[in-house]
């Protein structure tokens, strides 16, 4: 298991820093990683559009959604017949809209082991020496690895101010992604969302995931640069990707 890892993940990613670092001489390693991720994204970008119009159809597709689950609400002891039931109309509001519930997890699926790797690669010390065994023949080991992300962070160790960076930026992520949480209903404030699970984990997600974020990215600094090149990407994908074409203007024959 372990040798398909470095043979599919490993070895591709760490290859691909190196020879980064190999061919442009400005590049540090903070910069490979960062370049390493947009990449990675880019190639992904199939996945990622499918997920932000999915997304995007959720928000249309909301007040029918809504609907259903109030009307099977008012039902206090319902059966197996009325849950199927429900479960139908919100496959049949899934089915009109093009919603695709399960987009996401390919993306996110992907990323988790390009993620271990990342991290793998400094817990196993395979920087700032660099390790020529596994290095492809046509990967040109570099002078020297400059471990200073642009002159200014060590990313060999940990960086509260890179782990707070990262937090803030998947914030600001999940601020446009998901729009204006409502943590209020019939008047009330966070006494009703017991009732609504979906509202509990949107301000769980938007409020609490950032902090965890935070954690995960002081474990390493370049833990923490791989979240914050990633928010940044994908605050900008989403934008093309949402980005409507300006309706022409019929010209007028005279």
């Amino acid at each position: 298991m372990i040798s398909l890892f470095n043979t599919i993940i490993y070895n591709p990613i760490y290859n691909a820093l190196i020879f980064l670092m190999g061919t442009f001489s400005w590049v540090d390693l903070g910069v490979a990683v960062v370049l390493l991720t947009v990449l990675v994204k880019f190639a992904l970008f199939p996945l990622a559009k499918g997920a932000v119009t999915t997304q995007e159809a959720m928000k249309v597709a909301k007040p029918e959604l809504d609907a259903i689950q109030t009307k099977f609400k008012k039902i206090k002891n319902p059966t197996a017949e009325q849950r199927q039931e429900m479960g139908k109309e919100t496959l049949a509001v899934y089915k009109e809209y093009g919603i695709k519930p399960f987009s996401s997890f390919g993306t996110l699926l992907i990323q988790i082991p390009i993620f271990l790797a990342l991290y793998w690669i400094f817990l196993s010390g395979g920087l700032p020496e660099v390790r020529t065994d596994i290095l492809y023949p046509f990967v040109q080991t570099p002078e020297a690895v400059h471990m200073t992300f642009l002159g200014l962070f060590d990313i060999s160790g940990k960086s509260i101010w890179l782990a707070l960076l990262a937090g803030i930026t998947q914030y600001i992520y999940l601020h446009f992604s998901m729009g204006k949480v409502d943590v209020s209903k019939n008047g009330q404030r966070f006494g009703a969302l017991g009732a609504d699970f979906g509202k509990t984990l949107q301000v769980q997600m938007k409020y609490g995931l950032p902090i965890l974020i935070v954690f995960v990215a002081y474990i390493s600094s370049v833990i923490a640069l791989y979240f914050i090149a990633t928010n940044l990407y994908i605050l900008a994908q989403d934008a093309v990707i949402k980005r409507k074409p300006k309706e022409t203007t019929p010209e007028i024959v005279s």
